[in-house]
């Protein structure tokens, strides 16, 4: 039997053609569909009142009738079945993230005991409403369409390439070519732009001044790479949950803007761990913190002294850039 589609349009059939039906797989494509499947029944009624018997043409159209029913009814059962699979595994996978229980989920939805567990499993014929499901997506700032549709274990290329990012300055902390400052978690000199007080007098993180006052900060670490300086955050979620931060120091041109009119914040975000519901960027930061901490009392040389040390030990491989004249004794 010869199928219609999307690319071959709608043709009236005939007496005497070869007789087609379309393939349902739009709403397009159901809407051609129903308008053919009315021709169809129309010739067949018309061959039916010309002949007393059904011939081969008549059977032909007769059997395109049953075809283009199928391909009807196929269309609508397939949109009316909803498959779970994501949305279970999505939310058994959320609830371990964040040690939960579901019986947890449903004290905290103030839903009965038992009616998310009922609605989870990809064979249960119960379905979970939708409000319910906007709340759990909301709960865990996780996209409605992503917690129902996306296996929210698999990393996307942008959480690869920051994973990537961070793995590397793991690598180059763990190497020695990097060398991390720990500045606490306290307002000084060092952390300005990071905390403000609030209305009540409370010093609170606030990076460039917006209050996050739902974070309590652990650490701030800073090192300067070859893209520029960065500070890591380690955060604790009001709550539950450690999350990160890694922001780009732009306090050079911050401060080359006052006055300007169009100022700048003295810290670009990068990072924002809370926006990966994988957990794999929290993993990675987890890394990079213990390496900061391991490294901590490393035994560290100044660039310029370590470049006179190399030039006496080493005078073929010393840095040819070094200037001997900005040392203090020259």
């Amino acid at each position: 039997m010869y199928y219609f589609d999307e690319q071959h349009p709608y043709v009236e059939p005939e007496r005497g053609s070869t007789i087609g039906v379309y393939k349902v797989t739009s709403l397009n494509s159901y809407k051609w569909a129903k308008e053919h499947l009315k021709a169809l029944k129309d010739l067949y009624e018309q061959m039916g009142m010309e002949k007393e018997e059904e011939d081969e043409e008549s059977l032909e159209v007769s059997e395109a009738i049953e075809e283009q029913e199928s391909q009807m009814e196929n269309f609508s059962n397939s949109i009316n079945t909803f498959d779970s699979k994501h949305l279970s595994s999505n939310m058994e996978y959320l609830l371990k993230q964040h040690s939960m229980k579901v019986s947890d989920l449903e004290s905290l939805l103030n839903v009965s005991a038992g009616y998310i567990s009922r609605t989870m499993g990809t064979d249960s014929k119960k379905r979970i409403s939708i409000d319910i499901v906007w709340m759990i997506a909301e709960l865990f700032r996780v996209n409605v369409d992503d917690l129902l549709n996306r296996d929210l274990t698999a990393p996307t290329k942008d959480l690869k390439t920051v994973v990537d990012f961070v793995s590397k300055i793991k690598a180059e902390t763990d190497g020695e070519t990097i060398h991390w400052s720990i500045l606490g978690n306290k307002l000084d000199k060092n952390t300005g732009s990071f905390f403000c007080k609030n209305s009540s007098g409370k010093i609170a993180f606030a990076p460039n001044g917006e209050f996050e006052d739902l974070y309590d900060v652990q650490g701030i670490y800073s090192v300067t790479l070859s893209i520029g300086p960065i500070y890591l955050v380690e955060l604790v979620y009001m709550f539950g949950g450690k999350e990160y931060r890694i922001y780009m120091d732009q306090e050079e041109d911050y401060v080359k803007s006052i006055g300007s009119g169009y100022e700048i914040p003295p810290l670009s975000l990068m990072i924002d761990s809370s926006n990966d519901v994988t957990g794999l960027i929290v993993a990675e930061c987890n890394k990079l913190r213990n390496a900061i901490e391991e490294h901590k009392k490393d035994f560290v040389l100044p660039d310029k002294t370590k470049d006179l040390m190399a030039q006496y030990l080493k005078p073929n491989t010393a840095n040819p850039d070094f200037d001997f004249d900005d040392l203090p004794f020259n």
